[in-house]
């Protein structure tokens, strides 16, 4: 070839080159990484024999007042599938527009009139949209959780104790309307938040006290006839002090605990704060713990922000679940569901799985939506957390399989800026036939990649760099694959548009980790 050929070729020569490249970027597809590029070796090995505590499922923190006459409908079409969300935390919040004045003089004589009309106003109309709707789509937990302070009247945020009764009152009447007059399903009650902490996030009570109106509440509601909505709590946001205190004074109480189905706390540091360990050594064994609240730390996400790096926040969040199962959680609900406003707050929240787009009034998912997406759409309910370890401590993974062995799901981070071969070593399970891979990474969205083939013992494949990753012989029960390229709603789809805004009309009638919990890490919470 002429030097004048070679000249006139040389920019078309690196123009191809450089198509090749991020060809896979712009169409979706992950990249393939060299073999001859040097890579980590990392060995998971994961013992079906030796098992910890099970799943009762993952969630989400959902704010009723985004409801909005059914235009977060198709928020919460995302959040089933693919969101893989089963354990729905509905809040509705006592700081603004309920009983702003006493509905008579007499705590114990529900005065029906006041209470018909407040309940039908739009704060509580969005409510029984969004439980309705949940039932409708056959969630499989919706349990409800008041947020907040109390009516001025009551004493906002440090009520005195001669208003106990009135808080019975005020919470017993909202869950005998939704459950007699509009016959909805509230599977569990979590009648209080973060009481711990106080103002703003809910009245400041102290244990015993919380131990006493709850079972003032249980013993309002039997008389009311609604004797199987469970309880939920202590839903502090300090989980040192859930473990060393709010959780001892209910477990001590065996007039509550027969309510108590779950214990909940809150915490955004990754720690589960020892607190199946106390569970373990009382007469309640067989009680489970959930994070109800969990997520990376935002600091302005209450006020107003949006995280500075929408990644390392996902990454974050995902890091966070990941520790809080290996501390011995059997659910965890991540905070937000979607972008909404918080009256306690007085200022739109940033924590959303789904951002919200005030324009067009519509959701679309974001980057942590796809991390936990991960793990959510293939840890079923009832599998258990399997013992897993690494060879290296960049990747991170937990297992997970099912009562029989066969169903198996391995979710992880890859956390390293390298690509890994990992060799996963799987004992005592029953896993037949290849994995599914599917990751996300900074450039793409739950991508499926090449099935993994093994021998049901050992399995290696090629993990991308800076990504979470699962390996599953799962198929999630939804009603479309989002990794189906044909669906045009596909929201792994990179040029997929926001959810679409529509109407809907509501269809009305273990083992724990160490007990020595660093305090330093304990508080780090929301809010």
């Amino acid at each position: 070839m002429g030097r004048l050929m070679r000249a006139i070729l040389r920019p078309f020569l690196a123009i191809s080159v450089l198509c090749f490249l991020i060809f896979p970027l712009v169409i979706g597809v992950r990249p393939i990484y060299s073999h001859q590029v040097q890579q980590a070796s990392v060995t998971v090995q994961v013992d079906g024999a030796d098992r910890h505590q099970s799943i009762d499922g993952f969630g989400v923190n959902a704010n009723s007042a985004s409801w909005d006459n059914g235009a977060l409908a198709p928020a919460i079409d995302q959040l089933i599938s693919p969101g893989g969300t089963t354990i729905w935390r509905v809040i509705v919040e006592t700081h603004e527009n309920w009983e702003t004045t006493n509905d008579n003089d007499d705590p114990n004589s529900y005065n029906w009139t006041y209470y018909n009309v407040l309940y039908e106003t739009e704060k509580f109309r969005d409510l029984w949209g969004l439980l309705a709707y949940l039932d409708q789509k056959q969630a499989p937990v919706i349990y409800l959780n008041v947020m907040g302070c109390l009516p001025e009247w009551m004493g906002r945020c440090n009520p005195p104790e001669s208003m106990d009764d009135e808080w019975v009152e005020l919470i017993s009447s909202l869950v005998y309307y939704a459950h007699n007059t509009k016959g909805l399903r509230i599977d569990l009650l979590s009648p209080m938040n973060e009481q711990d902490a106080g103002n703003p996030e809910g009245p400041r009570i102290e244990p015993a006290r919380y131990v006493g109106m709850l079972k003032k509440l249980a013993t309002r509601l039997d008389a009311l006839g609604i004797n199987n909505t469970g309880f939920v709590g202590p839903e502090t946001a300090d989980i040192y002090r859930a473990n060393t205190e709010y959780v001892p004074a209910m477990l001590n109480d065996a007039a509550l605990m027969p309510r108590v189905r779950h214990f909940a706390v809150h915490n955004y540091g990754g720690s589960a704060g020892g607190i199946g360990s106390v569970i373990a050594a009382s007469a309640y064994p067989d009680r489970t713990f959930w994070l109800s609240e969990f997520s990376a730390w935002c600091p302005g996400c209450d006020s107003g922000t949006q995280p500075d790096n929408d990644w390392n926040f996902a990454t974050g969040t995902f890091d966070n679940l990941l520790s809080t199962l290996y501390g011995g959680a059997s659910g965890a609900l991540v905070y937000d569901a979607y972008d909404s406003f918080y009256e306690h707050h007085e200022s739109f929240g940033y924590w959303g799985l789904l951002r919200y787009n005030a324009a067009s009034n519509t959701y679309s998912p974001q980057k942590r939506f796809y991390t936990m997406a991960q793990a959510f759409r293939y840890i079923q309910r009832g599998m258990t957390l399997l013992e897993t370890s690494s060879t290296n401590g960049s990747l991170n993974a937990r297992g997970f399989a099912s009562q029989d062995g066969t169903r198996f799901t391995l979710v992880g981070r890859n956390a390293s800026d390298e690509a890994v071969q990992l060799t996963v070593q799987l004992a005592h399970l029953a896993v037949s036939g290849p994995l599914a891979l599917y990751d996300t990474t900074q450039s793409g969205n739950l991508q499926q990649g090449p099935d993994v083939p093994g021998s049901g013992s050992t399995y290696t494949v090629t993990i991308a760099p800076n990504s979470v990753f699962t390996l599953t012989n799962v198929t999630p029960t939804d009603p479309t694959d989002p990794t189906d390229p044909t669906d045009p709603t596909d929201p792994t789809d990179p040029t997929n548009p926001v959810l679409t805004n529509k109407l809907y009309l509501p269809l009305l009638p273990s083992v724990g980790d160490n007990t020595t919990a660093l305090r330093a890490s304990s508080i780090v919470r929301k809010g």
